[in-house]
């Protein structure tokens, strides 16, 4: 079996470098790092890592915990945080609650999951914010090594990395005011997470501004999937309202509200205009291309993994990275799914 003094002579280096390139490899350069990553590949050798985290009490492990994933949301948060983590020599850990239970159900699986990594002696714990703030808040003290993304809550604010949902929900309204449009409809996600919450009272507001008052009946209850978008649309249709407009509070249910907009033989954007929320790959590929609020979820991924790092740098009394970004501002994409109806 290939030893550690294997691949340094491979690599033509000390025994010393190769160790600091799987421990820091911020501090070797890229040639170095590129020899020694090649001599690894060439000789086999492995590490054991149980042995090394036995001896090291560092795991070099972050979990991250989602609901599902199966959402546009949760890929690039998962593609961020464990890129960013890789370039340190850290590995990220997911564990997912089941999703669509019933409150109990529901608590219940959030907990097992997050004392999953915990039993698997994560460093810190990213959360997304798919739990109501209290229970965030909750979990957040058990395990102060914990970083919340889209959500401000009472412990450890700078262990956050908040976005500014209200404004997004302005934005979006504020676009489908400047081409005319007045007999909207919101699809709104799950009425227990904060960030729906606070970009329907965005929406609204600024609808308000311009003497327009959303009624119970051009509110719609969603669930942040395509099929509750798809669901959502044939309700609206259902009720013979004709909206010009539908803004859809993540971008899954835009698909879905297009979806079903197709099969109805409803013409985007000309029978009606959609807006979505969150910018993922899907407003893209969409048939016209989504027009959508933008939330640099890399970014926050990026910078939830940097806080998790310093927090295992902490404990490692190792000299932390940068203090990252952590709060951002929406900005709207305009894409070809709203029409302009000024007269």
């Amino acid at each position: 079996m290939p030893t550690l003094q294997d691949v340094a002579k491979l690599a033509g280096v000390s025994s010393a470098t190769v160790s600091r390139t799987f421990n820091n490899p911020e501090l070797v350069d890229f040639a170095t790092r590129s020899k020694v990553t090649a001599a690894i590949r060439k000789s086999g050798y492995t590490r054991n890592e149980t042995a090394r985290s036995l001896a090291t009490r560092s795991s070099r492990t972050v979990g991250i915990l989602t609901d599902t994933f199966v959402s546009n949301y949760f890929a690039p948060i998962l593609e961020g945080a464990s890129k960013l983590l890789g370039q340190y020599g850290y590995y990220a850990t997911v564990a997912a609650t089941e999703h669509n239970l019933s409150d109990a159900e529901s608590t219940d699986s959030q907990i097992r999951a997050w004392r999953s990594l915990i039993d698997r002696q994560v460093e810190s714990i990213i959360m997304l914010a798919f739990m109501e703030s209290a229970d965030l808040a909750h979990l957040a003290k058990e395990f102060p090594k914990s970083i919340v993304i889209g959500t401000s809550i009472d412990a450890d604010q700078h262990q956050c990395i908040t976005f500014d949902h209200y404004i997004g929900g302005r934005l979006a309204a504020e676009h489908l005011l400047k081409n005319g449009h007045h007999n909207i409809v919101m699809i709104t996600g799950p009425t227990h997470k904060q960030d729906s919450v606070q970009r329907g009272q965005g929406f609204i507001d600024k609808l308000k501004e311009h003497d327009i008052q959303l009624g119970i009946n051009q509110i719609f209850i969603g669930d942040y999937t395509f099929q509750g978008g798809r669901n959502a649309m044939r309700k609206i249709i259902e009720s013979g309202q004709n909206p010009t407009a539908v803004f859809a509070q993540n971008d899954d249910m835009a698909l879905g509200v297009a979806s079903e907009c197709y099969n109805a033989g409803i013409a985007v954007p000309k029978d009606t205009s959609i807006v979505g929320f969150d910018n993922s790959n899907l407003s893209t590929v969409m048939s016209p291309p989504l027009t959508t609020i933008d939330q640099p979820l890399m970014l926050m991924s990026r910078a939830a993994a940097t806080l998790a790092l310093n927090i295992s740098y902490g404990r490692a009394h190792q000299t932390p990275l940068e203090n990252p970004q952590t709060h951002f501002i929406p900005t709207l994409i305009e894409r070809d799914s709203v029409a302009n109806i000024r007269t």
